[in-house]
């Protein structure tokens, strides 16, 4: 049995709620939005921060921070905030403070890793350095402060990817990972703890921060091997425990096949839940990925126990299968997972209509997650965004040369950036943020999107107390049939007690995932819809007096599943079914 697990109650009648669209940057001339990060005061709900990175189409690069104190309806552009640099990321710390790093190549020769710091609100910036390197670069710093009562609280994070000659005089580089930390509010940092690879075939690429109960820091990483492209690569966790003076081990999240759009695009992203639910201090993480089906989907994995064991991803969205000879349309990418204070998780990501390029357009989707990942509602379409410009003002030079003049514009592939941004407020609203071109030059929007209810273990009230027996029973699949024609599947169980102990009933299969190579399938029989096309199927009437005997077996039960949009298959081999969920016993 897969691990995962189940349908939530009334998934199917949960309403997200999308508020209208509010722009948060102003265009200017020549400048267009390609980054984001986002970041929520821990304590007061309507403090939102969010910064960017700008680009003109000659390719210069700056950045710029803008807030709300109106759980984001209006904005402002922090006026003192200066910082040329890129790959920007903000926090907010539990006294108000804020902060912004970014890095930037002050001379061909030399890098610096800046941080902006405000310790008022509204911002008002003093920027400081935090690092600089000769000969080499940073990239993608994300800065967290620890807004908890673990063994670090106040202390301020910043982890990023640096870089060093492979061997000496070695034309290629080593790109590994450093981490900072800072006692004082962001005054001073220390120096680096940094982690290489062993060779330039494998590169580290950074991704987003959490803090854990205990103080722990975590980062996302993903290991890509070299020369950079589809295929081959890992998601992994790596942790410090003694506030950042040393780096433990890297536990591997999941092999990942890197898909459709490749590069930085393909960022994971990282939440943890800080709320006092049933699912306290589970980590999230959320990447793009190709191994159902060959289709890019929104892939899912949770963690307990520090981030020390994992489960079996699975896509977050139910999505139609790929038709033949249309490659791998409707891409998802840029993906942003954050936890609310009910334990909520939210995932935004971007479904991309075209794989060679957004100038097709794209939806900004979201959708929510009541019993700790394990299942989610149907996504919701935030945003539809319908490609680039049709004109955008373009950078020129002229110039006269040996008699002849010559007129230059730039050009520019004009998209959302690198980074998604989202962030969840401290009343529980979420706010995912997009790059929009309507206005004639790519800009920042974002909406409030609430998500009513709270976290609960199995998805329902009434499977709370359900013991999860997956482990020592098997679900044995006795007979199927498949009627084409129909688009309707039945498939016969049959459940075997591998325990040296009787289960008492009532005994369900939760059912977490339900996937299709060649349609969309739906349970039709199913307890508990969860609007995704899962739900609960009962196998009570298959126990003999209600028992499962130890070492013995059910009776036999058959279940039906529908199948739409249904595609030819493509030779052999494709499977028209796949489930995955949790055997659960007892409960009431």
């Amino acid at each position: 049995m897969a691990a995962a697990v189940g349908a939530l109650p009334g998934a199917a009648q949960t309403r997200i709620t999308v508020g209208p669209p509010a722009q948060i940057s102003r265009p200017e001339r020549d400048t267009a939005i390609i980054e984001t990060f986002a970041a929520a005061d821990p304590v007061d709900a309507s403090r939102l921060i969010v910064c960017i990175m700008s680009a003109d189409q000659d390719g210069r690069r700056g950045t710029a921070a803008y807030w709300s104190g109106d759980s984001g309806r209006t904005w402002t552009r922090a006026a003192d905030f200066d910082v040329k640099g890129m790959d920007p990321a903000c926090a907010i710390d539990r006294y108000h403070r804020t902060y912004v790093t970014t890095m930037a190549a002050v001379s061909p020769a030399k890098a610096e890793l800046r941080v902006a710091r405000s310790p008022t609100w509204p911002p008002r910036f003093i920027v400081g350095v935090i690092d600089s390197l000769s000969g080499g670069m940073f990239g993608r710093p994300y800065a967290i402060a620890d807004v908890g009562s673990g063994k670090y609280p106040g202390r301020i994070y910043v982890y990023g990817q640096t870089n060093r000659p492979a061997t000496e005089g070695a034309d290629a580089n080593l790109q590994g990972l450093a981490l900072w930390y800072s006692r004082d509010g962001g005054a001073t940092f220390s120096p680096a703890v940094e982690r290489f690879p062993d060779d330039a075939s494998r590169v580290y690429g950074p991704g987003n921060t959490v803090i854990m109960a205990d103080g722990t820091f975590a980062g996302i990483v993903t290991e890509a091997v070299q020369p950079a492209g589809r295929g081959a690569g890992s998601v992994k966790l790596i942790t410090s425990s003694d506030g950042g003076r040393t780096l433990n081990p890297a536990v591997i999240v999941s092999n990942r096949d890197i898909p459709g759009m490749g590069g930085p695009r393909d960022i994971p992203s990282l939440a943890v839940d800080a709320s006092p639910s049933a699912f306290h201090d589970r980590l999230y993480v959320v990447w793009p990925d190709k191994r159902f089906f060959g289709r890019t989907r929104m892939l899912i994995s949770y963690s307990i126990g520090q981030g020390q064991s994992w489960s079996y991803p699975k896509p977050v969205d139910r999505a139609e299968p790929r038709p033949a000879g249309r490659g791998d349309a409707g891409v998802a990418t840029m993906p942003v997972v954050a936890v609310s204070g009910d334990g909520v998780v939210g995932v935004q990501w971007h479904e991309v209509r075209d794989s060679a390029s957004y100038a097709s357009g794209y939806e900004v989707r979201f959708a929510a997650s009541f019993d700790g990942g394990e299942t989610f509602t149907p996504s919701v379409v935030v945003a539809r965004v319908d490609g680039q410009a049709d004109a955008w003002t373009a950078a020129g030079s002229v110039e006269q040369t040996r008699g002849e003049v010559r007129l230059s514009v730039g050009s520019a592939d004009l998209h959302p950036g690198d980074a998604g941004g989202m962030t969840v407020d401290a009343a529980g609203v979420f706010h995912p943020m997009w790059v929009d071109f309507s206005t004639g030059a790519p800009q920042l929007w974002t909406a409030a999107v609430t998500v009513p209810g709270s976290a609960v273990r199995n998805g329902s009230i009434s499977l709370a107390n359900a013991i999860d027996v997956s482990d020592q029973v098997t679900l044995d699949v006795i007979n199927t049939r498949h009627y084409v024609q129909t688009g309707d599947l039945y498939v016969t169980v049959r459940l075997t007690n591998h325990a040296d102990s009787a289960f008492s009933g009532p005994i369900r299969f939760r059912v977490t995932s339900i996937l299709s190579a060649i349609g969309v399938p739906s349970m039709v029989d199913a307890e508990m819809p969860d609007g995704s096309g899962g739900g609960v199927w009962d196998l009570t009437p298959a126990l003999i007096n209600n028992v499962l005997p130890a070492r013995g077996t059910s009776a036999e039960r058959t279940f039906k599943v529908h199948l739409t949009h249904v595609v030819a298959p493509v030779g052999w081999g494709q499977r028209a079914l796949e489930l995955y969920g949790r055997v659960l016993a007892g409960g009431g």
